[in-house]
Formats: structure tokens, sequence, C-alpha cells
């Protein structure tokens, strides 16, 4: 079960702040605000899976602007010596780290990054430095066949 990734879970426990879905993680929490109008025990809900700021694993039913390993291009809503907060449609931002960060991020900014597991932290952070992930061999495109850009 992948943080950052879209899941089908089923509601096991409701409660004054939310419902808790089962998981191969265990339980884990869908606050009221994120719940659809008909909520009850044994019914499957699709969530999409972070870490809130107190690194607890939250579901949500918002869409962010994109799941792990996507290439987005998001705003810069805030910075901080230690990075960047996007804006990717969920209400935590995405961190991209200063060191992840090809130059300084401004707020107001446009910049594609790329949606990465942090592995140290198991959080979810942008890298705006995506060279790396990049696929520059063209031989395999043919004129006229249809490509997805961003």
């Amino acid at each position: 079960m992948q943080i950052g990734e879209f899941h089908e879970l089923v509601i096991v426990k409701e409660v004054d702040f939310g419902v808790y879905l089962a998981s191969e993680r265990g339980e884990i929490l869908l606050p009221t605000k994120y719940l659809p109008e008909e909520v009850k025990i044994g019914k499957t809900i699709n969530v999409f899976l972070y870490k809130d700021s107190e690194d607890r694993l939250i579901a949500t039913t918002l869409q962010p602007y994109g799941k792990l390993n996507d290439f987005v291009a998001l705003e810069v809503r805030d910075s901080a010596p230690h990075g960047a907060y996007m804006d990717w449609g969920l209400e935590k931002d995405l961190l991209v780290p200063t060191k992840e960060q090809p130059q300084p991020y401004r707020i107001g900014e446009i910049h594609v990054v790329r949606i990465c597991l942090d592995y140290k932290t198991d959080r979810l952070i942008g890298v705006g430095k995506i060279n790396a992930f990049l696929d520059n061999d063209y031989t395999r495109l043919e004129e006229g066949q249809e490509v997805e850009i961003l």
C-alpha cells in the first residue's frame, strides 16, 4: 500500500472526527471534512494517502494535481530556508526541499516538479531537479506519433 497513490479501502469504524479505513498498514483516518454524503460501515471508498504535518498516515477524497512519480506544474505558495511549499490541490502543501530546487523558488512562481517519496522521512516531496528522471532517447519516436507533454 503506497503513500501518494489512490486506494479502494473499506470503512471499518465511525468516530466523531471521521471514519477509519482498513488497510495493510492498519486503520487509516479519513477526516469528516473529506467524507462523501453516504457513509456506512463496510462501504468501499476511493482515497488518496499521504502523511500529515504530524507524520500520521491520512486519507482524503480530495484530488491532488498529481500522484507519486508524476510530473506536475505547481505554484509556490510559501518559502522558508529549508524549502518551498507548492499548491498541489491538498490542504497540506507539497514541500520542495531547497536542495531539490535547481534555483531558489519564489512565491507566485510556477515550477515543474516530480512528486517523489522521501525514503528518509516516508513523506511525499517535490523534486525540481528533474533532468535525472527524463528520457532523452528520441529514437523510439516517429513523426506524427501522439505524445504527452507538460
